[in-house]
């Protein structure tokens, strides 16, 4: 809808004043601030693509499983496309210093045209999707503890019943961690909120180099395969080591640390326990 109604404006089908199109000539204004911005900006390349991981959790639903790899890439490669345009779009009919942490970028490139009813719509439609991601994310994490629950490595009580669409147990269980972030962010002050916050967006990057290292394991690819998890697992490093040279983004970035080294710790008492009663008794 964005992209629809910037081609209007840049083509004068739509107007609302006197406004330029702002093309940037210089390397400076492409890069305004330099490599080290670049680099420290990466990490929110990756949060468009957050909850993606979502797509490999409905692949298994597919009528044609088989063809989940090739419909994956389709999609990725359309939401690249369309984000690049949107953005491009964006900077284009309004300067970059004109954009705030306050307003979406989309609203903010529409003020200046007389589009008040366009700009509630879009409001609305973003409203939508927070609710849509709310949804997903929790598909995925309710998907999870079931799964873990049936190789034993959750609790029972979370393991979805024979006959039942609906594990309502772990269902409940996301929904009291989506209530208890919901009171932090009342209750925490914002910076502290703000690094927990950081630290989860990590942590869901280092879910996907697992992810990566795991398929790498089990798939043992070859060729272009193999290159590509490699690749993409030093992008995601580049992204995750830019937060160390943000100071808004550097506490995050140790709580997230901390949060690798508890799972660690847990994870290891849970296998030597595990161990122990695999272990035979002693005749």
């Amino acid at each position: 809808m964005f992209i629809v109604i910037a081609i209007l404006i840049l083509c004068g089908i739509l107007s609302g004043g006197n406004h330029g199109v702002h093309v940037p000539n210089k390397t400076s204004e492409f890069f305004p601030y330099g490599a080290m911005g670049l680099w420290t900006g990466l990490i929110y390349a990756f949060y468009a693509f957050g909850g993606i991981e979502v797509m490999g959790l409905m692949a298994v639903h597919l009528k044609k499983p088989e063809e989940a790899s090739k419909k994956g890439k389709l999609m990725l490669a359309t939401l690249a496309i369309i984000y690049i345009i949107s953005i491009g779009l964006a900077l284009l009919l309004v300067p970059l210093h004109a954009f705030t942490e306050q307003d979406s970028p989309f609203i903010t490139s529409l003020k200046g045209y007389n589009l008040e009813i366009i700009l509630d719509i879009f409001n609305g439609i973003f409203i939508i999707a927070g609710f849509s991601t709310l949804v997903a994310s929790l598909f995925a994490v309710t998907t999870l503890l079931c799964t873990m629950a049936d190789d034993g490595d959750a609790p029972k009580c979370f393991t979805l019943k024979e006959g039942k669409k609906i594990c309502w147990p772990a269902l409940g269980l996301t929904f009291a961690g989506l209530v208890l972030s919901i009171i932090l962010s009342l209750v925490l002050p914002k910076n502290i909120y703000e690094h927990m916050t950081t630290a989860a967006g990590l942590m869901l990057l280092y879910t996907w180099l697992f992810i990566m290292f795991s398929s790498k394991k089990l798939t043992d690819p070859e060729g272009m395969g193999k290159t590509q998890i490699y690749l993409a697992m030093v992008l995601i490093a580049a992204a995750v080591s830019g937060t160390l040279f943000e100071k808004s983004s550097r506490p995050g970035f140790f709580v997230s640390i901390g949060f690798l080294v508890i799972i660690a710790i847990v994870t290891m008492i849970y296998q030597k326990k595990q161990g122990h009663k695999d272990r035979p008794a002693s005749p």
